[in-house]
């Protein structure tokens, strides 16, 4: 039997076994019991998560193979900066470099230890019911969110933050764009 996922920058159906293998629940049968789903459909994602070198296979339990999600997480990122400056070639330069050095420098705007706390805390959002995300979604997501943040631990988290928030604010959002142009197209 083969499967098709999409890309697993782009794929929320298997995000619900790393985000319990992220939670330390590593082995088939513990993900079967706190997902009720067949054990077939289990290895299926397991597998395809392999192939993706996403997860590490330990003889029987498997854990997070952090420095790809890493890479796959570093790539989504310069992606969706990269797209902001594409729909946004009408702002000042100014504010585009900004933007340019963000994506330059984009470990030290993300730090490991943050990206790491990212996955985990939609890993816990999962379990509450917050629903599958895929790594492109999350990370889009997150932007979005910090982009409109008014919190104070911002800092406490890492002070590039606060920063990188003042960059994005600077830059319209996809949704303030879309209701830009909906109020120049409606007759």
């Amino acid at each position: 039997m083969v499967t098709r996922y999409s890309s697993i920058e782009d794929n929320s159906e298997v995000m619900d076994v790393l985000y319990y293998i992220i939670l330390d629940k590593n082995t088939v049968k513990e993900l079967k019991n706190v997902l009720k789903q067949p054990q077939s459909t289990i290895s299926t994602k397991l597998k395809f998560l392999r192939q993706n070198k996403i997860i590490i296979k330990d003889k029987w339990t498997f854990k997070p193979n952090w420095e790809a999600i890493y890479s796959k997480m570093y790539g989504i990122l310069k992606e969706i900066l990269k797209q902001k400056i594409a729909i946004n070639k009408d702002i000042e330069t100014k504010k585009l470099n900004e933007l340019q050095d963000v994506i330059k420098n984009i470990d030290a705007y993300f730090s490991k230890p943050l990206l790491r706390g990212i996955l985990k805390v939609y890993s816990l959002l999962f379990t509450y019911g917050y629903g599958k995300h895929s790594i492109y979604d999350m990370i889009d997501s997150f932007l979005n969110v910090l982009s409109k943040s008014e919190s104070r631990d911002l800092e406490k988290i890492d002070k590039n933050l606060c920063a990188l928030k003042e960059i994005l604010r600077k830059i319209p959002s996809k949704d303030d764009l879309l209701f830009k142009y909906l109020s120049k197209n409606i007759e």
